[in-house]
């Protein structure tokens, strides 16, 4: 995780609650009562003026790049066949989104980490492997025929 300096986050903010009349007493409560995480999340939020953010959601259909080892160590199975069957493109794997990675029992759809179910392939079949991903590294898939194809063989092997 990178670490930024409150100082960033704080000047931000500044820039857009500089004429709130609670403005010093706002900042003070985000500086001091939100986690690092919930912190770098507001962060990415203020910056992202031309596009509106979308948070993730149980099911989603969403692509993300594995750790290279895993990979290397085909974690997934066979990268050929997942390659062929349309779940690793572009060095993305594409799952669908189970849970976020939080002690509640409630789903946080801004949760750090987020639960992702993928289509594997061991010993000549496909299976499906859970794993953790970082919610910054995922992003939701908007082809309608891979979200298609994948939810239609998820639904099978479930």
């Amino acid at each position: 995780m990178i670490e930024i300096p409150d100082s960033v986050l704080t000047d931000r903010l500044n820039e857009h609650f500089n004429k709130h009349i609670n403005c010093k007493h706002i900042i003070d409560l985000i500086s001091t009562k939100l986690t690092d995480s919930d912190k770098g999340l507001l962060l990415q939020l203020v910056l992202c003026e031309f596009t509106e953010y979308s948070p993730l959601a149980k099911h989603d259909i969403v692509k993300f790049i594995p750790d290279k080892y895993e990979i290397e160590e085909s974690t997934y199975g066979n990268v050929i066949e997942l390659t062929n069957a349309g779940l690793y493109t572009d060095g993305h794997l594409v799952g669908i989104v189970t849970d976020s990675d939080q002690y509640s029992s409630e789903f946080d759809k801004y949760g750090r980490k987020m639960k992702v179910d993928i289509i594997g392939f061991d010993d000549k079949e496909f299976t499906i492997k859970s794993t953790t991903v970082t919610s910054a590294l995922i992003k939701k898939l908007t082809c309608k025929t891979t979200k298609s194809a994948f939810r239609k063989k998820y639904v099978s092997l479930a």
